[in-house]
């Protein structure tokens, strides 16, 4: 509504607007600093919501990378374990090598020595095996 101040008749008018006036209540001090506070605490409760989503996401990748690390740990391990056996063993007859039996030696020796259990140690060798390989070829051989 526009109010001229005057009691012009109808029709066609022309009016020069000097001053606009907004009627409303006041803000109070309080409740302008109650929307503040309001606003702050709204605005930290999403941020840390936020932060926790994220550092909730960080902790389920982190687990996931640890379990993919536990898992080719496993696989390193039984790998090693392996390595060791065919370093100390011989492909075919799975019968010691000279480290293999060097290591057990030495244990046997040691349980030997603190315990005074009984040691044995029987060794078979084969004369002229060359020969079987040279004769029958290196199937029978191996299969000897």
């Amino acid at each position: 509504m526009i109010s001229t101040g005057s009691n012009a008749p109808l029709g066609v008018h022309r009016f020069v607007l000097e001053r606009i006036e907004l009627e409303s209540k006041r803000l109070s001090t309080e409740r302008y600093y109650l929307f503040i506070m309001s606003a702050w605490l709204l605005l930290a409760f999403f941020y840390l919501l936020a932060r926790l989503l994220r550092l909730s996401r960080q902790v389920r990748e982190q687990r996931q990378r640890e379990e993919e690390l536990l898992a080719v740990n496993r696989v390193l391990d039984q790998r090693s374990q392996q390595l060791v056996q065919l370093a100390k063993t011989d492909a075919l007859t799975g019968a010691f090598n000279r480290q293999g039996l060097e290591e057990v030696l030495q244990q046997g020796l040691s349980d030997w020595r603190a315990h005074r259990q009984p040691l044995g140690l029987v060794m078979i060798d084969l004369d002229h095996f060359k020969r079987i390989n040279d004769s029958h070829g290196h199937q029978a051989g191996d299969r000897v």
